[in-house]
């Protein structure tokens, strides 16, 4: 199988990717590499994430960021809202993993921009390919 959901917070893609929903509903990228015997040991890294060391606010390794929320580093997505506010703090509120592919459903706290993270994977060829629709 080419994606398991483990639990209802952490996503495992064949391709040894990992990523989870921590408590406040962010995105956190936890893993790429070699395979792993027990995937199920990156939960305990997603419930630990303020002890694991260099996860501060500015060096922050999650898995989709937007402009605002103290992220200084490259954004994943860009947004202006009418009234000029450039943030996007989102929750992940909603996962679906169909055959290759699993949608990850994000949602704007503030102004109810919603956006679907896409990933597929292609696993005779090791790619793991990423879109990002916005609604």
């Amino acid at each position: 199988m080419a994606i398991r959901i483990i639990s209802d917070r952490l996503f495992m893609l064949d391709t040894a990717y990992a990523f989870g929903v921590d408590a406040q509903g962010l995105l956190w990228h936890l893993y790429y590499g070699k395979p792993l015997k027990r995937a199920e040991d990156l939960l305990w890294r997603l419930d630990h994430l303020p002890e694991v060391p260099h996860h501060g606010k500015d060096t922050a390794m999650l898995e989709f960021t937007a402009d605002g929320c103290m992220h200084n580093k490259e954004t994943s997505m860009q947004v202006m809202h009418p009234d000029g506010t450039r943030d996007f703090r989102y929750d992940a509120i909603d996962s679906q993993a169909q055959g290759d592919t699993l949608t990850v459903c994000l949602h704007d706290r503030a102004y109810g921009l919603d956006v679907e993270l896409i990933y597929r994977v292609h696993a005779a060829h090791d790619i793991l390919e990423r879109q990002v629709r916005v609604r």
